[in-house]
Formats: C-alpha cells, sequence, structure tokens
C-alpha cells in the first residue's frame, strides 16, 4: 500500500473516532499476520525449490556425499576442481602474490 494511502485511511480511522492504541493494535496485527504469511511462504518454497534442485543433481548423475556435498565422476575427470585453478598463490615467496604495500605513505 503506498504511504499516502495508508496516512489517508489512519487519518479517517481517527476522524471516526478510533484512538490511537486502537490505530496501533491494528497496524501491529496487521504486521504480524502479513510477516507470517510471507516467512511460511517463503519457507514453504525454499524447501520445494531444494527438493526440485535435489532431484535435478540427481538425474545429472550428481549424489550427496556424506558430508553433504554433491560430487560427480563427470565433473572430477574433466576439469580440475575451481579452487586450484582459480586462486592465486598466497605464500610469502610467490611471485604471483606480488608485494604488499601499505595504503599510507611513510612520513
Amino acid at each position: 500500500m503506498l504511504v499516502a494511502q495508508r496516512t489517508r485511511e489512519l487519518a479517517l480511522m481517527r476522524a471516526v473516532g478510533a484512538s490511537r492504541r486502537q490505530v496501533t493494535r491494528r497496524c501491529l496485527i496487521e504486521a504480524f499476520v502479513v510477516g507470517t504469511v510471507a516467512g511460511v511462504t517463503g519457507l514453504v518454497a525454499g524447501i520445494g525449490i531444494g527438493a526440485g534442485l535435489r532431484s535435478l543433481m540427481g538425474t545429472l548423475g550428481a549424489q550427496p556425499s556424506r558430508t553433504g556435498r554433491w560430487s560427480s565422476r563427470r565433473a572430477r575427470s574433466r576439469a580440475p576442481s575451481w579452487s586450484a585453478s582459480s586462486s592465486p598463490c598466497w605464500r610469502p615467496g610467490c611471485p604471483a602474490a606480488g608485494p604488499r604495500r601499505s595504503r599510507r605513505s611513510p612520513r
């Protein structure tokens, strides 16, 4: 609801005779109901999406391991792992790391 519409609605309620407490209570109850419905809907949607992705991964040949990670023989045999091929070297003597410089210049 737009802010202008909400302002008019609350002003009309006050003009008709509703107390501040009644207006506040109505807003809090509405926020609680909307938040609860949205939370439950999001939870159900998340569980459904997770089940669908698990089914999709199962049809593609990936199997969940005991640690919760997915493994596939096809993925292992075709390419090296992403972390080994894309992360730079962070050892102190590694030339890929380069010299470490501070942001402040010496005084």
